[in-house]
């Protein structure tokens, strides 16, 4: 081999060192205010991550104490809250467009749910995505590929209503196929937009008898119009939440108007009073 190719290759190599050891020492801060960004763009309020700490050896990537805002307005301290969870990546994709993520892994996700004087925060965040629409996937950033996302110890507390506090628990959510409708992967906006309605749909699914009816019809009424805003890759997703998430799949792939839709599907599901035959 000539002297000339030698020194390219020599130039190639500490190239490619350079650029690993960059990935490595500005990954974290790179996906730290990417997790924020989407969150902020997608849920239109402030998210906040602690911090993120890649070990490219195992694989993985782990988020410590994400916090996402309340809407104004609302007292509770935030609207979502984990204190960390781990997402699988596969590292020689860091460098691709696309990041492939075999699994992310999510436990003891806390929720507020909220009303107070006739509104409640989770319909809020749900007219929020749907004012987006198919614009949530026009927010810059790494698109992800991801496999499946696995939910468990989810805990939502439910207050403003009577009676006092309501306590609703939903001990595992598995997502399969995530991104599979898209080739390209999706974008940390489009994910986070993407998964409230899941996390929504789960905890109604399993508030029913706890939550007041015409709170969870309200609810399901915004966030089933706010699935089917985003398009079918979403309407999919929720359909793997539940009973409540398959009547938001089948609101979003109907063509007739979703608020009116779902506010009649799910009267009966919250216990909302048939009418007697005449």
């Amino acid at each position: 081999m000539s002297r000339k190719l030698w020194k390219l290759l020599a130039g190639l190599i500490v190239v490619v060192v350079i650029a690993v050891v960059v990935l490595y020492l500005t990954i974290d801060s790179i996906a730290k205010a990417g997790i924020q960004a989407g969150g902020r763009y997608a849920l239109g309020v402030d998210t906040r991550v602690d911090s993120v700490a890649l070990s490219l050896l195992a694989g993985k990537l782990t988020v410590s104490d994400i916090v996402i805002d309340n809407p104004k307005g609302y007292t509770a301290p935030y609207l979502l809250n984990a204190n960390s969870f781990e997402v699988d990546v596969k590292t020689r994709t860091l460098f691709s467009h696309a990041v492939e993520v075999p699994l992310v892994e999510i436990d003891g996700l806390n929720l507020n749910i909220e009303r107070k004087e006739g509104k409640n925060n989770v319909s809020e965040i749900a007219d929020h995505i749907k004012s987006l629409g198919s614009g949530a996937k026009k927010q810059g950033g790494r698109a992800l590929k991801i496999d499946r996302i696995l939910l468990t110890n989810l805990t939502a507390v439910v207050t403003g209503v009577p009676g006092g506090p309501r306590t609703v628990k939903v001990p595992r959510l598995e997502l399969k196929d995530v991104t599979g409708d898209s080739a390209n992967g999706i974008l940390v906006s489009e994910l986070m937009a993407r998964l409230f309605p899941v996390i929504m749909a789960g905890v109604l699914d399993k508030g029913k008898g706890l939550i007041p009816g015409d709170l969870a019809n309200q609810m399901t009424t915004d966030v089933g119009a706010a699935t089917k805003s985003l398009g079918e890759g979403a309407s999919k997703l929720v359909g793997q939440a539940g009973e409540v998430g398959g009547s938001f799949q089948k609101m979003g792939q109907s063509a007739k108007d979703a608020a009116t839709g779902i506010g009649k599907s799910f009267g009966d599901l919250f216990g909302k009073k048939k009418e007697e035959p005449k």
